[in-house]
């Protein structure tokens, strides 16, 4: 499980066109990137408002909000040591009981 604090994004690069701005983030430690695109005005000098994607790496949803994505990710790695990196598997172990 994580929490917003818990994520760091980290600017990996953007994109500069001639109508929009494209810039890309990751947390290569969770498995997660934001990606901010950013349309421009006519002319292509003014910026307008920006919309933010998130998403998890293996999981082909697309998030619109920070929340959105935590829920999912808590929802996909269940356990705190549950990573994309590490899978947590339990056993089961009998052993006879000794009687007095």
């Amino acid at each position: 499980m994580i929490l917003e604090c818990e994520i760091e994004l980290v600017f990996k690069k953007s994109l500069n066109m001639s109508t929009y701005h494209h810039t890309l983030y990751r947390d290569d430690r969770l498995g997660i990137q934001a990606e901010k695109i950013t349309n421009k005005t006519d002319g292509g000098y003014g910026l307008g408002k920006s919309k933010t994607y998130y998403y998890i790496d293996n999981d082909e949803r697309e998030f619109h909000t920070i929340d959105e994505l935590i829920e999912a990710y808590n929802q996909k790695y269940k356990d705190s040591e549950d990573t994309p990196d590490m899978e947590v598997k339990y056993i089961k172990v009998l052993i006879s009981r000794k009687i007095k």
